[in-house]
């Protein structure tokens, strides 16, 4: 179906059933070189986390929204995704199958709303929602952790409701352990340095990072 610079991808049906269509995905490479089957379940179990957390923030995001009775973007979503390992008998020679990340297949069309190092200020409802809510995590975690490369698909859901889905973000934490693309404190440094609070970040108390840069320099 595609292949990226890190990734594989390709089209994945369950019984051959077009309408239980996914996409599944494997890393060939991180930047160091070949990616062995260990280090490539190793590295999908941390995508795969960093969608749950995504998930995670985000309804407590929401949940902050509704007690202060804020007008965000409520259509946005974070992939639902599963792994799987090859098996049957085409794989029954394998001493170590690989293992495959799946997720539900989207529509061709992305809209960025941040890059990996990259955090731009944005005028849409839908932006002004996602920038507050990289703010939020980033207090939520204790100033530990970010979220970068947000980027996101337009899909119908439940019969035609419009949503974003959110997918193949990266994190970056203090520790540098959340998986591929984290680049630790330096990449906190450039949200902090680069984001502007908007009328969301004030009205839900999230704290200026004005001070914070002070605060990372003396970490």
């Amino acid at each position: 179906m595609a292949k990226g610079v890190t990734k594989t991808v390709h089209k994945f049906m369950i019984n051959n059933n077009e309408s239980e269509s996914f996409v599944a995905k494997r890393f060939f490479n991180i930047g160091s070189g070949p990616v062995d089957n260990a280090t490539n379940s190793r590295v999908l179990q941390q995508e795969l986390i960093r969608l749950k957390q995504g998930q995670w923030f985000l309804t407590l995001f929401m949940e902050s929204a509704d007690e202060k009775g804020l007008d965000v973007c409520k259509d946005i979503r974070f992939s639902d995704g599963f792994l799987v390992r090859e098996h049957g008998s085409c794989f029954d020679t394998l001493v170590d199958p690989a293992v495959w990340l799946i997720e539900p297949l989207r529509t061709t069309s992305v809209v960025k709303f941040s890059g990996t190092l990259c955090h731009p200020t944005r005028s849409d409802k839908i932006g002004k929602t996602i920038t507050a809510f990289a703010h939020f995590v980033y207090e939520i975690s204790q100033k530990s952790m970010v979220f970068a490369d947000i980027q996101g698909s337009p899909m119908t859901i439940n019969g035609g409701k419009a949503v974003t889905i959110l997918f193949d973000l990266m994190t970056h934490t203090m520790d540098m352990s959340s998986g591929v693309g984290d680049h630790g404190k330096d990449s906190i440094t450039s949200f902090v340095t680069q984001h502007v609070c908007d009328f969301f970040c004030r009205n839900l108390d999230l704290p200026s990072l004005q001070n914070t840069q002070e605060e990372l320099d003396e970490a």
